[in-house]
Parts: C-alpha cells; structure tokens; sequence
C-alpha cells in the first residue's frame, strides 16, 4: 500500500512538472510565431531564413504534443492550447522551408506529383538558344541558323512556352528574309511567269508576326492555363514573357529599318542609271538611318545583327563620303574616308572568318567564286574602285611620296590602272595630252593639291589658274593650249551635251584637236591631239567615254544588282 501510495505521488508530481514544461514551451512557441509573423509583415516580399535551431525546436514540440495525447481531462484546456500552436509551428516550418525552396506559390502536393510537372525550360536556355541561333548571323551561315531555329521549335512544341514557339517560328521567317535581303534579292528584276520571293513582303509579314507577339496577351493567356493545368502558376512564366517581349519589340524595329534599307539600294541602283550619281542625297538618307537607329535593337543576344547592320551602315557612309571629297578634290578627307571604310571592312571580315572566306581571299577570284552574300562582296568592291579613282585623282601627290618603280607598282595592284590606260592611249592614239580639269569656282574650302594644315589660309586662285590640272600625261600640261581648253570647259552652253556625250573641236588657228566629257560636275576629262582628228574616230571617243563612265562609278553601283 505504501509503495502504491509513492507511486501515485511519484506520477502526480511528474504530471506537474510535464505540465509545466508544456506551458514553458507552449510560451517559447507563441512569441516565436508571433515574432515570424511580425517579420512576415513586415518585409512580405523578402526572402525568410529559419536557423536549424529553431527547426530542431518545434519538430521536439510537436513530437512532444502527439506523445502526449493520451493526457488525463485536467490538462484538456492546455492540451487543446498545445496542439494549436504545435500545428501552428509545424505551419510556419513548411512555409519557411517551402520559401527557402522558392515553391512557397505551388499548391500543396505530392512531391513526386511536383517533380514530374515543372518541367519547364529556364529563360538561361531560351537564352543559349536564341545566341545560338544568331550567332551565325556573323559568317553569315543563314542556312545553319535557320537549321537550328527549326530544330529548336520542333523540340519545344511538346513543351514549353507557346510565346517561345511563336518566336521561333518568327526567327525562321527572319533568317530567310535577312539571306535574300544581303544577297540583294529585292533588286532582281521580276520576270513573266517567274516566281519571286518578294523581300519586302516577307519583312512586312514579319512585322505583323512581330507586333503580336510584343503584345504577349494571347500567349500569356496560353500560357498562364497551361501552368494552370500544371499545377503551376503564372510566375513561372513571367520571366521568359518579360525577355521575349523585349526582344520581339528590337527586332520589330531592325525589321522597320530594313525596309528603310530596302527603299535605299532601290535608290542607289536607280540612280545609277543616270549621268551622274547624287552622292550627297544618299548619303544624307543613309546618315539618317543610321543616326536614328544607333541605340536600337543593343540586347546582347542580338549582338550579331547589330553588327552587321552598323558596319553596313558605317562602310557605306564612308565610302559616300569619299566620293563627295573627291569630286570637290580634297586629298586628306578622301583619304581618310577610305581608311576608315576599309578598316571597318577588315574588321568586319574579322567576325566573318569563314573558311571560305579565307580561302579565297580579296583578289580577283573573290568577286567570282565566294559563297558570301553579294552586299557583301558589292562592300569590297566598290571600295577597291574607289581607291582606284583616288589613286587617278591624287596620282602627283602620291607620286611625290614614292619612287616612280613603286609608284607604278602600286597603280598596277589597283582594281583598274587608270594611269597605264591612260599611257597605252597615248602610245597608241600619239595624243598630246590627256588630262582632267577642276574648276575651282564655288569651293569654298578650296585648298589645292595635297596635304594642308586645317587652319592653313589659301587665297582662292583667279583666271586661268581656277582651272588646275589635278593629273595629266605627260606631267606637263600643255600651257599653250590652255586658254582654249578653259574656255570650251567653263562653257555652261553646252553643258548637258558635256555631261551626255563626247564633245568634238578642232582649233584651226593652232591647229589642234580637242575631245570633251564632264566627270564630276567640277571634273572634266580633255584629250588633246596636235593635228586634226574626225569627229567619227570611235576608238578615241569610246576611250574617253569608258574612262568617264568609270570614273563617275555608275557601273559601280550597278553591279549591286544580281545578275
């Protein structure tokens, strides 16, 4: 009886204690929730740490709760207590360790349920895709980007986002645009019964395409029931809508722009048909597109578009500009035109790097035989005709520079050797002079041949010396004749019969012949001859023709057209 006695008190003194424990730990539990709660609201949108500590701490509570279920009717209050702020603590564990995880949105479910439904694609490989895809752009392989930008849509059609499957259907359309578009497609004329792929069409077809898509609303919806049906949510997604939409909205604009281009060439070419090409107006149109347009289209992964466009941009300026200095007879600005359009090409081909390319290098098997687009190839060939001119226009200043062995050296490399032209016609023909003329009437900045400092002041030349030779064979110009010379050039009576045909005089008083065709508005080529030629002598008049058409760079701007 006495050792029953003990025991009873042994077990109430036990319940007491257990009690007390309970209500200590019950306390320690509010003020911990209570403190997370008021940290919760305090920073809602802030990321929620929970020490091991603590986890350790409510997991023995709520071991220790279940253990004492079976607790006599006096603790029912306190149980009932004990087990709210168990399952509350158990709560705020799940929420912690659900935020820490970053699925604190996701529905309660099973985790292998969870597991096996997200398995959407992260924005990081929508990423790699697309820089992969556009990469090419650099060596211009269209045919492997577009290979791949295939590829890719057929791989995310059982999955993934629907706006991303739209963009790279989007991406296709534009890979094959952006091909016959630097292969100058739109300049082939159409012919009867012939089918044509119309740039311009597929361009305007994109830029629909484009404007959906930057808009996203159709897609998001989409989008947003399929995560549904997922179990997911719409942040999942949010993401990857933020990124493709800002590019669909870039490449909307480049695509705008190439339109812009498109009306360009079209200009060019066009022009090209007529006496004289208007280099300042297409230079001001180009200046505009490219001015406008600096900052668009910058995201990185279409870097490689970017580049193309700019140096597109930047060669063709440049090489615009160097046709404006020339006909005014600036030297350095000319020159420095030229550089700049030839290392921006050098470095543009730096990004190309094809084995192709390298193959066949810049000479005269590249223009022929190279599988790179034709804007392209038209780039460095219009440059290399340039440089020839200047070469013509410049000869007595480059000459002073060099030795007459080097001199003919480097004439003989050029695109076309005006100056061994020039000599054979002279052997051939026993002309006594062949020589362009500049009139320096109207130039403001006129500084004469050569280099000169900018601030350097020149008094502007009067009477016959208005006139100057900037190259002539022989080296001497035929002062004598002079007068004449000047006075059938300053003719402004005649002026469109200059500017479309050869002009035929004969001088009985010295008894010399004079054959007349305007270059540049301010240049004119003179062949003259110390004894009577016919007016009908074909072989001087095509001469004098074939190098004023070839200088003026019509045909130039021609072989811009396919053939």
């Amino acid at each position: 009886m006495a050792t029953n006695a003990e025991d009873s008190k042994r077990s109430e003194a036990n319940s007491s204690e257990i009690s007390e424990s309970v209500k200590t730990e019950n306390s320690n539990t509010s003020e911990n929730d209570s403190l997370i709660a008021s940290t919760r609201s305090d920073r809602p949108h802030a990321e929620r740490k929970i020490s091991r500590q603590e986890i350790v701490l409510r997991t023995e509570t709520e071991g220790g709760h279940s253990r004492r279920g079976s607790a006599s009717k006096g603790d029912n209050v306190e149980k009932g207590e004990t087990n709210f702020h168990s399952r509350a603590s158990c709560s705020s564990v799940r929420e912690q360790s659900d935020s820490l995880s970053g699925t604190e949105d996701i529905p309660r479910q099973r985790p292998e349920n969870v597991a096996a439904k997200v398995k959407v694609k992260s924005t990081s490989e929508e990423e790699i895709a697309l820089q992969g895809i556009l990469n090419h752009f650099h060596s211009f392989s269209f045919d492997k980007a577009k290979e791949q930008a295939e590829k890719e849509r057929d791989a995310s059609r059982s999955s993934g986002s629907q706006m991303w499957q739209a963009l790279l259907g989007c991406m296709v359309q534009f890979v094959q645009a952006e091909k016959l578009y630097m292969n100058m497609s739109f300049l082939v004329t159409k012919g009867f019964l012939r089918k044509e792929i119309s740039v311009r069409a597929a361009y305007e077809s994109l830029i629909a395409e484009l404007e959906e898509l930057s808009l996203a609303k159709k897609f998001f919806l989409k989008d947003s029931e399929a995560s549904a049906d997922d179990g997911l949510t719409d942040h999942v997604y949010s993401g990857l809508h933020d990124l493709l939409r800002h590019l669909c909205g870039q490449l909307l604009v480049f695509t705008r722009v190439r339109l812009k281009m498109i009306l360009f060439y079209e200009k060019m070419t066009t022009m090209s048909m007529g006496r004289l090409m208007n280099f300042e107006e297409l230079l001001s149109i180009l200046n505009d597109i490219s001015i406008n347009h600096a900052r668009s289209f910058h995201h990185p992964l279409l870097s490689a578009v970017k580049t193309n466009f700019t140096y597109e941009c930047d060669i063709q300026i440049h090489l615009l500009r160097s046709q404006l200095d020339m006909q005014s007879w600036r030297f350095l600005p000319s020159l420095i035109s030229l550089h700049d359009a030839n290392s921006k090409l050098n470095n543009w081909h730096s990004f190309v790097q094809t084995k192709e390319a390298k193959k066949y290098g810049f000479g005269s098997t590249f223009l022929k035989s190279s599988p790179l687009p034709i804007l392209y190839q038209w780039l460095w060939q219009a440059k290399a005709a340039f440089v020839s001119k200047f070469s013509l226009y410049f000869h007595e200043t480059l000459a002073a520079q060099s030795t007459a062995t080097d001199m003919k050296s480097y004439t003989s490399r050029q695109a076309c050797d005006y100056v061994a032209k020039i000599q054979s016609f002279v052997r051939k023909t026993d002309a006594s002079s062949v020589c362009l003329v500049f009139e320096t009437a109207g130039v403001e900045d006129y500084q004469g041949a050569g280099y000169h400092h900018p601030e350097e002041l020149v008094q502007p030349p009067k009477g016959l010396e208005s006139y100057p030779a900037i190259f002539s064979y022989p080296p001497t110009r035929p002062r004598e004749k002079w007068p004449s010379i000047v006075m059938r050039v300053s003719d402004r009576s005649n002026e469109q019969e200059l500017m479309d045909r050869v002009i035929h005089f004969f001088d009985q008083q010295i008894g010399a012949t004079y054959f007349l065709c305007r270059v540049e508005p301010r240049i004119t080529l003179v062949v003259v001859f110390e004894s009577r030629k016919s007016e009908k002598d074909s072989y001087i008049k095509d001469f004098v023709y074939d190098i004023t058409t070839q200088l003026r760079c019509n045909k130039v701007f021609a072989n811009l057209k396919p053939k």
